[in-house]
């Protein structure tokens, strides 16, 4: 009686698997790979009506950012803030709101996003939106957090790659600072 049981059993799993996995061929068939968009200091990309020019990259101690509190003030860890500098200038004919909250910083699988207060306090604006008026063109630092306990390496902290990403499917702009 078991052997029966079984059999029915393994059938309908196989089958079951069989729909899963037609149904993630159609969907992968369906939509194209990301397409990966590289650009580094002095090099130029535009997203949406606005074009986006890397200027530099440093990580200061959050304690230096002049108006910044740490959120986390009190966990005992150490800090430090990963600041991109890119321009940002409006291209289109009308004025653009950019979302700047969408960059998130990568580095290996490592992965964080914008760290609002330290934002706020470097570009003395209280909103992660920037309104840009047509053919306007404006300094942004994105700013974000690095504390050691999730980092490996925290002494060679300044020698790691990292780059702002920018994912709105199909595209994925990685902004590096080579």
């Amino acid at each position: 009686m078991k052997t029966p049981l079984k059999t029915g059993f393994c059938c309908i799993a196989a089958a079951v698997i069989s729909l899963v996995d037609a149904r993630i061929y159609a969907v992968n068939k369906a939509f194209p790979p990301v397409e990966i968009i590289s650009v580094n200091v002095g090099e130029t990309v535009e997203i949406n009506g606005i074009e986006i020019t890397p200027k530099a990259v440093e990580i200061i101690s959050a304690a230096d950012i002049s108006g910044y509190s740490d959120p986390a003030k009190g966990s005992g860890g150490e800090e430090k803030m990963l600041i991109f500098t890119v321009d940002l200038k409006n291209i289109s004919e009308e004025k653009m709101l950019f979302p700047c909250y969408k960059f998130a910083t990568e580095s290996g699988a490592w992965r964080n996003g914008l760290e609002q207060n330290a934002f706020f306090a470097m570009n003395d604006t209280d909103t992660l939106i920037c309104g840009i008026e047509p053919e306007e063109e404006k300094e942004v630092k994105l700013c974000y957090a690095l504390y050691k306990a999730d980092m490996r390496g925290w002494e060679d902290i300044g020698s790691r790659d990292f780059s702002a990403v920018w994912l709105e499917y199909p595209r994925k702009i990685v902004v590096g600072m080579e």
